[in-house]
């Protein structure tokens, strides 16, 4: 049977321990802990388990990864009740996820459910994700509201006419930078085209 490798990100170290024993508890898997900047650089990872509040930590710095671009499947653990739909709106890798108040025996069930090639998630997520994917559009407006302060500022100046490098001198930012963040705001807009991003900011906030 072939191992399974899993990458544990989180801050806590005493978490760490409490998921790495209970995951040992599978057969044929490998448990590995890593940097979030070198998880780009692994192409053997399984599935990946995240802390939620890591998520937000990662995110507020723009440094959380595209899990969708490195095509990498995600359970997050600890997520509060009204933030679950934080994580089913933005990633086609979410996997799984646990809320807070799941028990930790949870954990090894979910993790062998996803790597048989299930899903782990609340009822009313799955409801929702599947009326994401039914009716295309439905979500803009949840989309736009997941946009970092930084992502706001490009879109607002995109929809002013700035040019790629005219935002980047506005904003202090490498162009190459302005590019980065723009093609994370076409992902979340689920948009292929600058006009397309722009249209849509306008008429949701028409």
């Amino acid at each position: 049977m072939n191992i399974k490798n899993l990458l544990i990100i989180s801050e806590n170290a005493l978490q760490n321990n409490l998921i790495k024993n209970q995951l040992n508890k599978i057969e044929h898997i490998k448990i590995e802990t890593s940097e979030v900047s070198e998880l780009s650089k692994q192409n053997n990872i399984d599935l990946v388990i995240i802390d939620f509040n890591a998520c937000k930590e990662l995110e507020q710095s723009e440094q959380l990864p595209d899990f969708d671009v490195l095509n990498l499947g995600v359970l997050v653990f600890n997520v509060p009740e009204h933030k679950q739909n934080d994580m089913c709106i933005r990633w086609k890798s979410l996997k799984g996820l646990l809320l807070e108040e799941a028990k930790i025996e949870h954990l090894p069930e979910s993790v062998e459910c996803i790597l048989n090639g299930g899903l782990w998630l609340p009822r009313d997520c799955l409801e929702r994700m599947i009326n994401i994917y039914r009716i295309p559009g439905c979500s803009s407006h949840q989309c736009l509201e997941q946009l970092t302060n930084r992502e706001r500022q490009i879109l607002n100046l995109m929809s002013s006419g700035s040019s790629n490098c005219e935002i980047a001198k506005s904003l202090f930012l490498a162009e190459s930078t302005v590019k980065t963040h723009i093609y994370k705001i076409y992902k979340k807009l689920d948009v292929h085209k600058r006009r397309d991003a722009v249209k849509l900011m306008k008429l949701i906030r028409a």
